[in-house]
Protein backbone atom coordinates (compact mmCIF):
# COMPACT_ATOMS: atom_id res chain seq x y z
CA UNK A 1 0.00 0.00 0.00
CA UNK A 2 1.35 3.17 -1.13
CA UNK A 3 0.36 6.82 0.52
CA UNK A 4 -0.55 10.08 -1.03
CA UNK A 5 -0.72 13.72 0.20
CA UNK A 6 -4.12 14.69 1.44
CA UNK A 7 -5.18 18.25 2.20
CA UNK A 8 -6.81 18.82 5.04
CA UNK A 9 -8.99 21.67 6.43
CA UNK A 10 -10.84 23.45 9.15
CA UNK A 11 -12.67 26.60 9.60
CA UNK A 12 -15.22 28.10 12.15
CA UNK A 13 -18.14 29.63 10.54
CA UNK A 14 -20.38 32.17 12.74
CA UNK A 15 -23.43 30.38 11.10
CA UNK A 16 -25.78 27.08 12.04
CA UNK A 17 -25.06 24.00 10.38
CA UNK A 18 -28.28 24.36 8.13
CA UNK A 19 -26.82 27.89 6.38
CA UNK A 20 -23.09 26.06 5.81
CA UNK A 21 -24.85 23.23 4.10
CA UNK A 22 -27.26 25.83 2.10
CA UNK A 23 -23.83 27.36 1.17
CA UNK A 24 -22.49 24.04 -0.26
CA UNK A 25 -25.01 22.81 -2.45
CA UNK A 26 -27.11 25.95 -3.78
CA UNK A 27 -26.38 27.16 -7.11
CA UNK A 28 -26.20 30.63 -6.69
CA UNK A 29 -24.44 30.60 -3.36
CA UNK A 30 -21.80 28.52 -4.86
CA UNK A 31 -21.77 31.20 -8.37
CA UNK A 32 -21.20 33.87 -5.28
CA UNK A 33 -18.39 32.53 -3.24
CA UNK A 34 -16.63 29.48 -5.43
CA UNK A 35 -17.11 28.75 -8.51
CA UNK A 36 -18.33 31.31 -12.31
CA UNK A 37 -21.02 28.47 -12.76
CA UNK A 38 -22.30 25.90 -10.54
CA UNK A 39 -25.28 23.00 -11.40
CA UNK A 40 -26.74 20.90 -8.75
CA UNK A 41 -29.23 18.40 -8.17
CA UNK A 42 -28.56 16.26 -5.50
CA UNK A 43 -31.67 14.00 -6.08
CA UNK A 44 -30.15 13.51 -9.50
CA UNK A 45 -26.31 13.12 -7.36
CA UNK A 46 -25.42 16.23 -9.60
CA UNK A 47 -22.61 18.28 -8.23
CA UNK A 48 -20.62 20.35 -11.00
CA UNK A 49 -18.70 23.23 -10.80
CA UNK A 50 -16.71 25.24 -13.95
CA UNK A 51 -15.41 28.06 -14.97
CA UNK A 52 -12.16 30.67 -14.24
CA UNK A 53 -12.41 30.83 -10.68
CA UNK A 54 -11.58 27.07 -9.80
CA UNK A 55 -8.20 25.51 -10.13
CA UNK A 56 -8.11 23.35 -12.95
CA UNK A 57 -10.75 25.35 -15.07
CA UNK A 58 -13.24 22.60 -15.54
CA UNK A 59 -15.52 22.90 -18.40
CA UNK A 60 -19.53 22.64 -17.53
CA UNK A 61 -20.88 18.90 -17.13
CA UNK A 62 -17.57 17.46 -16.86
CA UNK A 63 -17.93 13.58 -16.58
CA UNK A 64 -15.66 13.60 -13.98
CA UNK A 65 -17.76 15.28 -11.42
CA UNK A 66 -19.49 13.03 -9.40
CA UNK A 67 -21.71 13.49 -6.09
CA UNK A 68 -20.70 10.23 -3.51
CA UNK A 69 -22.67 11.31 -0.49
CA UNK A 70 -25.07 14.13 0.68
CA UNK A 71 -26.37 14.31 4.28
CA UNK A 72 -28.19 17.38 5.10
CA UNK A 73 -26.54 20.12 7.15
CA UNK A 74 -24.21 17.12 7.80
CA UNK A 75 -21.44 15.79 4.96
CA UNK A 76 -21.15 15.89 1.64
CA UNK A 77 -18.63 13.77 -0.95
CA UNK A 78 -17.45 14.36 -4.07
CA UNK A 79 -15.12 13.66 -7.11
CA UNK A 80 -13.38 16.74 -8.74
CA UNK A 81 -11.13 16.23 -11.80
CA UNK A 82 -7.72 17.70 -11.15
CA UNK A 83 -4.63 17.09 -13.69
CA UNK A 84 -5.24 13.56 -14.54
CA UNK A 85 -6.75 12.16 -11.64
CA UNK A 86 -10.17 11.68 -10.00
CA UNK A 87 -9.59 13.59 -6.48
CA UNK A 88 -12.27 13.12 -3.79
CA UNK A 89 -13.41 15.97 -1.33
CA UNK A 90 -15.05 15.42 1.34
CA UNK A 91 -16.32 17.65 3.83
CA UNK A 92 -18.69 17.37 7.20
CA UNK A 93 -19.99 19.82 9.32
CA UNK A 94 -20.09 20.22 12.88
CA UNK A 95 -22.15 22.33 15.27
CA UNK A 96 -21.09 24.18 18.75
CA UNK A 97 -21.21 27.11 20.25
CA UNK A 98 -23.44 28.88 18.18
CA UNK A 99 -21.40 28.17 15.19
CA UNK A 100 -20.28 25.43 12.73
CA UNK A 101 -17.16 24.11 12.08
CA UNK A 102 -16.78 22.79 8.94
CA UNK A 103 -13.86 20.08 7.88
CA UNK A 104 -12.28 19.46 4.99
CA UNK A 105 -10.25 16.15 3.51
CA UNK A 106 -9.33 16.24 -0.39
CA UNK A 107 -7.94 12.87 -1.58
CA UNK A 108 -5.95 11.51 -4.45
CA UNK A 109 -3.67 14.49 -5.48
CA UNK A 110 -0.66 14.19 -7.91
CA UNK A 111 2.65 16.71 -8.76
CA UNK A 112 2.91 20.01 -7.23
CA UNK A 113 -1.34 20.22 -7.08
CA UNK A 114 -1.03 19.48 -3.21
CA UNK A 115 -0.12 23.04 -2.74
CA UNK A 116 -1.97 24.80 -5.28
CA UNK A 117 -5.05 22.77 -3.61
CA UNK A 118 -3.72 23.99 -0.23
CA UNK A 119 -4.08 27.78 -1.22
CA UNK A 120 -6.58 27.12 -3.25
CA UNK A 121 -9.02 25.65 -0.39
CA UNK A 122 -7.31 28.28 2.52
CA UNK A 123 -8.86 31.12 -0.29
CA UNK A 124 -12.46 29.19 -0.74
CA UNK A 125 -13.01 28.81 2.93
CA UNK A 126 -12.16 32.27 3.78
CA UNK A 127 -14.38 32.98 1.16
CA UNK A 128 -17.48 30.56 2.10
CA UNK A 129 -16.85 32.12 5.22
CA UNK A 130 -16.92 35.46 4.67
CA UNK A 131 -20.38 34.90 2.32
CA UNK A 132 -21.92 33.06 4.67
CA UNK A 133 -21.23 35.53 7.76
CA UNK A 134 -21.78 38.61 6.38
CA UNK A 135 -22.80 38.52 2.88
CA UNK A 136 -19.55 39.46 1.57
CA UNK A 137 -17.26 36.81 -0.42
CA UNK A 138 -13.67 37.83 -0.99
CA UNK A 139 -11.12 37.60 -3.94
CA UNK A 140 -10.55 34.93 -5.92
CA UNK A 141 -8.11 33.99 -8.46
CA UNK A 142 -8.37 33.49 -12.20
CA UNK A 143 -7.00 30.51 -13.39
CA UNK A 144 -8.22 30.87 -16.96
CA UNK A 145 -4.66 32.55 -17.62
CA UNK A 146 -1.30 31.91 -16.56
CA UNK A 147 0.75 34.92 -15.57
CA UNK A 148 4.27 35.17 -16.47
CA UNK A 149 7.00 37.13 -14.40
CA UNK A 150 6.74 39.54 -11.95
CA UNK A 151 3.26 39.10 -9.31
CA UNK A 152 0.43 41.56 -8.98
CA UNK A 153 -2.21 41.65 -6.85
CA UNK A 154 -4.65 44.57 -4.82
CA UNK A 155 -7.83 44.67 -3.60
CA UNK A 156 -10.07 47.08 -1.74
CA UNK A 157 -10.51 47.19 1.93
CA UNK A 158 -13.12 48.72 4.41
CA UNK A 159 -10.90 50.04 7.13
CA UNK A 160 -8.36 52.97 7.14
CA UNK A 161 -4.61 52.92 5.72
CA UNK A 162 -3.00 52.50 9.11
CA UNK A 163 -4.98 49.35 10.50
CA UNK A 164 -3.88 47.58 7.22
CA UNK A 165 -0.47 48.55 7.33
CA UNK A 166 -0.59 47.27 11.00
CA UNK A 167 -1.16 43.75 9.31
CA UNK A 168 1.68 44.09 7.46
CA UNK A 169 4.42 44.74 10.37
CA UNK A 170 3.03 43.85 13.49
CA UNK A 171 4.32 40.67 14.68
CA UNK A 172 0.95 39.82 16.61
CA UNK A 173 -0.70 40.66 13.29
CA UNK A 174 1.20 38.22 11.22
CA UNK A 175 0.93 36.01 13.55
CA UNK A 176 -2.92 35.68 13.40
CA UNK A 177 -3.02 35.03 9.61
CA UNK A 178 0.62 34.38 7.94
CA UNK A 179 3.19 33.25 10.41
CA UNK A 180 4.00 29.80 10.96
CA UNK A 181 5.97 30.39 14.13
CA UNK A 182 5.90 33.85 15.88
CA UNK A 183 6.96 36.30 13.88
CA UNK A 184 10.00 38.49 14.51
CA UNK A 185 10.66 41.88 12.91
CA UNK A 186 13.43 44.54 13.07
CA UNK A 187 10.87 47.95 11.55
CA UNK A 188 13.80 49.14 10.13
CA UNK A 189 15.57 49.40 6.50
CA UNK A 190 18.16 46.60 6.54
CA UNK A 191 16.13 44.69 9.97
CA UNK A 192 15.15 41.33 9.83
CA UNK A 193 12.16 39.83 8.96
CA UNK A 194 10.93 35.92 9.41
CA UNK A 195 7.57 34.43 9.90
CA UNK A 196 8.94 30.71 10.87
CA UNK A 197 8.60 29.56 7.32
CA UNK A 198 10.86 26.62 7.02
CA UNK A 199 11.62 26.59 3.01
CA UNK A 200 10.90 29.93 2.22
CA UNK A 201 9.93 33.39 3.33
CA UNK A 202 11.16 37.06 3.69
CA UNK A 203 14.75 37.80 4.60
CA UNK A 204 15.52 41.97 4.96
CA UNK A 205 13.60 45.07 4.95
CA UNK A 206 14.95 46.64 2.02
CA UNK A 207 12.11 50.00 2.17
CA UNK A 208 9.98 51.21 5.08
CA UNK A 209 7.54 54.22 4.47
CA UNK A 210 5.32 53.97 7.94
CA UNK A 211 1.27 53.34 6.86
CA UNK A 212 2.39 53.84 3.19
CA UNK A 213 5.50 50.98 2.17
CA UNK A 214 6.96 48.15 3.03
CA UNK A 215 9.12 46.31 0.64
CA UNK A 216 11.46 42.98 1.65
CA UNK A 217 13.90 40.74 0.19
CA UNK A 218 12.67 37.17 -0.71
CA UNK A 219 14.33 33.50 -0.17
CA UNK A 220 13.07 29.89 -1.34
CA UNK A 221 15.06 26.48 -0.84
CA UNK A 222 12.62 24.79 -4.14
CA UNK A 223 14.68 27.91 -6.89
CA UNK A 224 16.52 30.58 -6.96
CA UNK A 225 14.65 33.48 -6.47
CA UNK A 226 17.44 35.08 -4.23
CA UNK A 227 16.97 38.21 -6.31
CA UNK A 228 12.97 38.78 -6.15
CA UNK A 229 11.51 41.32 -3.65
CA UNK A 230 8.04 41.88 -2.15
CA UNK A 231 6.68 45.55 -2.12
CA UNK A 232 3.56 46.00 -0.26
CA UNK A 233 1.91 49.96 -0.94
CA UNK A 234 -1.07 51.33 1.50
CA UNK A 235 -3.10 54.27 0.39
CA UNK A 236 -6.49 55.69 1.08
CA UNK A 237 -8.83 57.72 3.25
CA UNK A 238 -11.80 57.93 5.19
CA UNK A 239 -12.35 53.75 5.80
CA UNK A 240 -11.09 52.97 2.38
CA UNK A 241 -7.93 51.83 1.63
CA UNK A 242 -6.40 49.59 -1.37
CA UNK A 243 -3.74 47.58 -0.37
CA UNK A 244 -1.54 46.76 -3.32
CA UNK A 245 1.53 43.95 -3.89
CA UNK A 246 4.33 43.46 -6.19
CA UNK A 247 6.40 40.21 -6.09
CA UNK A 248 8.98 41.48 -8.68
CA UNK A 249 12.22 40.32 -9.98
CA UNK A 250 10.97 37.09 -11.70
CA UNK A 251 12.28 35.82 -14.89
CA UNK A 252 9.53 37.31 -17.44
CA UNK A 253 9.26 33.66 -18.98
CA UNK A 254 8.62 32.00 -15.45
CA UNK A 255 4.97 31.07 -15.11
CA UNK A 256 3.18 32.92 -11.76
CA UNK A 257 0.63 31.09 -10.73
CA UNK A 258 2.10 29.50 -7.40
CA UNK A 259 2.98 33.10 -6.00
CA UNK A 260 -0.01 34.64 -7.59
CA UNK A 261 -2.56 32.34 -5.74
CA UNK A 262 -0.47 32.30 -2.65
CA UNK A 263 -0.26 35.98 -2.32
CA UNK A 264 -3.79 36.75 -3.26
CA UNK A 265 -4.93 34.14 -0.79
CA UNK A 266 -2.79 36.12 1.84
CA UNK A 267 -4.23 39.85 0.87
CA UNK A 268 -7.83 38.01 1.20
CA UNK A 269 -6.65 36.73 4.71
CA UNK A 270 -6.13 40.86 5.44
CA UNK A 271 -8.81 42.27 3.87
CA UNK A 272 -10.97 39.31 5.67
CA UNK A 273 -9.49 40.04 8.94
CA UNK A 274 -8.93 43.47 8.88
CA UNK A 275 -12.88 43.96 8.34
CA UNK A 276 -13.96 41.12 10.91
CA UNK A 277 -11.82 42.09 13.78
CA UNK A 278 -10.78 40.75 17.06
CA UNK A 279 -13.18 37.08 15.96
CA UNK A 280 -11.40 36.36 13.31
CA UNK A 281 -9.40 33.34 13.31
CA UNK A 282 -7.20 31.66 10.08
CA UNK A 283 -8.19 28.24 8.54
CA UNK A 284 -6.52 25.23 9.32
CA UNK A 285 -4.97 23.95 6.50
CA UNK A 286 -1.62 21.64 6.67
CA UNK A 287 -0.73 18.51 3.45
CA UNK A 288 -0.03 15.04 5.22
CA UNK A 289 0.48 11.71 3.92
CA UNK A 290 -2.36 9.02 3.90
CA UNK A 291 -2.94 5.88 1.87
CA UNK A 292 -3.65 6.71 -1.63
CA UNK A 293 -6.62 3.74 -1.40
CA UNK A 294 -8.13 5.31 1.71
CA UNK A 295 -10.76 7.68 0.38
CA UNK A 296 -13.23 7.39 3.98
CA UNK A 297 -12.45 10.36 6.58
CA UNK A 298 -12.55 8.77 9.89
CA UNK A 299 -10.56 11.63 11.59
CA UNK A 300 -13.60 13.54 10.85
CA UNK A 301 -16.11 11.04 10.97
CA UNK A 302 -16.68 10.52 7.79
CA UNK A 303 -17.93 7.85 6.36
CA UNK A 304 -18.31 8.41 2.34
CA UNK A 305 -19.64 5.57 0.36
CA UNK A 306 -17.21 5.58 -2.47
CA UNK A 307 -19.04 3.53 -5.14
CA UNK A 308 -16.16 0.62 -6.16
CA UNK A 309 -15.40 1.09 -9.47
CA UNK A 310 -14.83 4.95 -9.09
CA UNK A 311 -11.29 4.04 -6.93
CA UNK A 312 -7.95 4.16 -9.09
CA UNK A 313 -9.82 5.49 -12.32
Amino acid sequence: MMSAPVVEARIRIGASPADVYTALTDEAALRAWFAEDASVDLAAERYEFSGRYVLGTPEPGHPGMRLHQAEPDKRLVYSWPLDDEDSVVALEIEAGDGASTLKLEHHKLSGNMPWLVEAFWSMALENLRGYVERGEPGLRFDFSTIPYGDVRCSTEINAEPDEVFDALINPAQLDRYMSEAPARIEPEVGGAIDLGWSSEGPLKILDLAPGEKLSYSWRSDKEDVSGTVVTWEVEGSAGRTRLTLVHSGFAPERAGTDYGLGWLDFMNRIKMMVESGDPWEKPHLRIRERSDTDLYIPSAGIAASIPAGTRGR
